[in-house]
């Protein structure tokens, strides 16, 4: 389970070490709490110095070289998006790591201002941003000293850019039974020597399993929640400008209003929440199913296992009306691109299935002559 320190402006001073057995004694069960006293000076004796004076004990997540420039104790990240990780694998750890964040001038998205983070097991984030004079009110958890997309800090202690912050980390990784989670991850976090996050429970990662296109990982847009229905919901990474307006961001409100609708889909009848609740009315099959929704929309036949597709019972009613050469369609009815559907089943009328490079030719070894000629 690698740390990742990903495109830090610049890097000082990080050091790590697991969570031995006497500091675990110290603890309730599965708590994070009573590592760390903040007010005590120097390092564990069992630290791992990742950066320091001497150099750096960190490689390239992808392959070398690194494009990180060490100098003077000082680990740089260049411009372009990279990351470095551990050498050795850690599952339950403390992190002591100072950072420098550099300043963005005139960018839309707050999040590309000195944006980078401590990304644990590829799966949590502690965010790097600069951050500096964001109001409590306007005050994101993409922003600084986030668990990203998942909890803001519970106070807000950046400095800005150019000054020299840190974080200390006591991180505890989710248990599992066999494949059953049986506990979240936990983690606490001291900002600039200020509690920040107090063993805090990670219910889940916002990371989506696609990167961007620069490589950073692609990490979900967060919505303001309007309903306390326990969910969170997020938009893809390039829709930032939706998300400011759904979420009514100065300098965005103004261009409109968006709303989303979730679980749309076909009924048999118009039914109300308490009719569902009480199951008077009939109800398609599987209603929560996406793939079954899909299905239905592509037949218009939402309270039976459907045979055709409501685009191939048309080409049924107009096929008669086709010209045909020798018994045969001149252009076939029903054309799909993109392979066999379920809109375009009919009970007469056939798919007629062409990949987007053209027709394939079929040839004939007997008489290659003729089957030109009926191909024509």
């Amino acid at each position: 389970m690698k740390r990742t320190l990903s495109s830090l402006p610049t890097l000082l001073a990080l050091f790590l070490c697991t969570l031995c057995a006497a500091a675990q004694e110290k603890l309730s069960p599965g708590s994070t709490r009573g590592i760390i006293d903040i007010n005590k000076a120097g390092r564990p004796a069992d630290a791992v110095q990742l950066v320091g004076a001497a150099g750096y004990e960190l490689i390239p997540e992808k392959e070398p070289p690194t494009r990180w420039v060490f100098k003077g104790g000082v680990l740089t990240a260049p411009e372009a998006w990279e990351s470095v990780v551990t050498k050795e694998s850690y599952r339950d750890f403390r992190m002591h790591v100072e950072f420098n964040v550099n300043e963005v001038k005139d960018v839309t998205d707050p999040e590309k201002n000195g944006n980078s983070g401590i990304y644990i097991q590829q799966r949590y984030e502690i965010q790097i941003l600069n951050s500096f004079g964001v109001a409590e009110k306007d005050y994101k958890a993409g922003y600084g000293g986030s668990v990203y997309q998942l909890k803001k800090p519970d106070r807000l202690v950046n400095k800005k850019a150019g000054e020299w912050q840190s974080y200390d980390i006591v991180f505890r990784a989710a248990r599992f039974d066999g494949e059953k989670k049986t506990e979240n991850a936990r983690v606490t976090v001291y900002q600039n020597q200020q509690l920040i996050h107090d063993d805090y429970a990670i219910p889940r990662t916002p990371v989506l399993a696609i990167p961007n296109a620069d490589g950073s990982p692609a990490k979900a847009l967060s919505l303001n929640k309007l309903n306390s229905d326990g969910h969170d919901y997020a938009l893809n990474p390039a829709m930032f400008e939706l998300r400011e307006m759904f979420n009514q961001t100065a300098g965005f409100n103004d261009l409109g209003k968006v709303a989303f609708v979730l679980n749309s889909g076909p009924l048999v009848y118009p039914m109300t929440k308490a009719q569902y609740l009480a199951n008077q009315i009939s109800k398609p099959p599987q209603l929560f199913s996406h793939a079954d929704q899909v299905t239905q929309w592509q037949t218009s036949i939402p309270d039976q296992p459907p045979s055709t597709g409501w685009g191939g019972r048309v080409a049924d009613l107009v096929h008669g009306a086709n010209p045909q050469s020798g018994g045969l369609d001149v252009l076939a009815t029903c054309i799909t691109i993109a392979g066999a559907n379920t809109f375009q089943i009919g009970s007469s009328v056939q798919q007629y299935s062409v990949g987007t490079g053209g027709v394939v030719s079929v040839n004939n070894p007997s008489n290659p002559s003729s089957a030109t000629a009926n191909r024509q």
